[in-house]
């Protein structure tokens, strides 16, 4: 008798501990932080915004957004865990994947599939018709970690054994494809490299930010800015706000944020496809080290 009482207080023990950890690790944190930069906090707030009550409403747990304005600046809160999940792009994924663990959590579906393009733009009534037609002109970068608006067209000029200082007369950075758009438009710059969903998606709900422009390169098709998360977010938590995202289409609210998005909804990503992003980075790091303006 002796015997079985032990085995049942043992077992309770075992299951007390259990349920401990994993009330634990979903109160780990009081609240979410949520990570935007410029690039893609400019022109969705509101849809942000409705994102965050969503995750608030599903996961029970208060979400801060946290805004900086660059890449590298995210890539530093993701680091010391001062943001837990964050839109970034390709190229600081792929990076701080490598650095320090960073993870996908989703990914957007554009026009049907997880991919995008970068599109070189210049003044609708420019003569330039490639690239090479810019010789000696002022570009517009977006960020200097952006897969798009950086990597693309440096990666494009490394091929042909030139650098942006080699290049063009000069160069800058707006730290917003929305920014660059708007250089180009007003002539501030000759051409800028700008996210294809940014540019599609303001071309058809705001035509009079692209009216001025005109795309003369799409670059191939690429996997798309990821949602990620910093490493040693408790699984369980992951695991549900991973579930908000993929499951976002299956609510009202879930499908007015994606429509204000212009997104057809969320979907697993791999770390493999973003190997060209990858290659692409290391390629053009041998000669060109990453702009930090």
């Amino acid at each position: 008798m002796k015997k079985l009482r032990l085995v049942f207080l043992c077992a309770a023990i075992l299951a007390a501990t259990v349920l401990s950890t994993v009330a634990e690790e979903k109160t780990l944190a009081p609240k979410l932080r949520f990570g935007l930069t410029a690039v893609t906090l400019e022109k969705n707030l509101s849809a942000h915004k409705r994102l965050v009550n969503l995750i608030e409403d599903k996961l029970g747990v208060p979400v801060e957004i946290v805004s900086r304005k660059s890449y590298q600046e995210m890539s530093f809160l993701l680091s010391n865990g001062q943001v837990d999940f964050a839109f970034v792009c390709g190229l600081p994924y792929v990076l701080d994947h490598d650095k320090f663990g960073l993870e996908l959590l989703a990914v957007p579906v554009f026009k049907g599939k997880p991919v995008y393009q970068s599109y070189l733009i210049t003044h609708k009534s420019s003569p330039y018709a490639s690239l090479k037609d810019l010789r000696g002109k002022t570009f517009c970068f977006s960020d200097p970690l952006s897969n798009s608006g950086y990597l693309a067209p440096v990666f494009n000029l490394h091929k042909i054994g030139e650098t942006p200082q080699s290049f063009f007369r000069s160069h800058f950075f707006s730290y917003s494809h929305y920014n660059c758009i708007e250089a180009v438009s007003v002539k501030l710059a000759d051409a800028a490299n700008v996210d294809s969903y940014v540019w599609e998606t303001a071309n058809t709900t705001s035509p009079e930010q692209t009216d001025q422009t005109k795309v003369i390169e799409k670059s191939e098709y690429m996997p798309i800015t990821p949602m990620v998360v910093r490493p040693g977010l408790p699984e369980p938590l992951k695991r549900e706000l991973r579930g908000v995202f993929l499951n976002m289409g299956q609510s009202r609210q879930g499908r007015l944020i994606l429509e204000m998005m212009q997104l057809g909804g969320f979907a697993v990503g791999r770390d493999s496809d973003y190997d060209a992003i990858r290659a692409k980075g290391l390629q053009v790091s041998k000669s060109v080290a990453v702009e930090k303006k």
